[in-house]
């Protein structure tokens, strides 16, 4: 009598598992500029005939260039901050997040990211650089 309990759990779950299918799309790293993280804007031959704006997308891709600009910015602070890394054998990272993660974080929480596109890979919290990838994925519930 347990099992039969058991086994009707089991199906509950599946079905909360269970999620909506989406569409994934490769979008290629923009190596014109150097080896900065930036990201193509051309629109996406998957997306072709889709319901997609190309302008929402567009706009997407270019927050997420301007986000990764403003992390990777050599200024004063940013340059202070290596000297003091440095200084105490990167131990001051312990305590204190690095500029770039700082930035990571504000993408993360990024408004357009939670209720337009989801960001798939870790991409909006780590550095695809970082991770050796050449591109990011987009996932956009179909």
């Amino acid at each position: 009598m347990s099992n039969h309990h058991n086994n009707g759990s089991r199906a509950g779950e599946t079905e909360q598992m269970a999620q909506p299918q989406c569409l994934k799309v490769f979008i290629q790293r923009d190596y014109s500029e150097g080896t900065l993280v930036k990201f193509q804007t051309r629109f996406p031959q998957e997306l072709e005939g889709r319901v997609i704006r190309k302008t929402s997308l567009e706009t997407t891709i270019n927050r997420l260039n301007s986000y990764f600009a403003e992390a990777e910015k050599a200024t004063c602070s940013t340059y202070c901050e290596g000297c003091l890394a440095c200084l105490t054998a990167y131990l001051i990272y312990i305590c204190k997040e690095t500029h770039y993660e700082k930035v990571s974080t504000t993408l993360t929480n990024n408004r357009e990211n939670d209720t337009d596109w989801q960001m798939l890979g870790k991409t909006s919290e780590e550095d695809p650089q970082a991770r050796g990838s050449s591109g990011t994925f987009l996932e956009r519930a179909s």
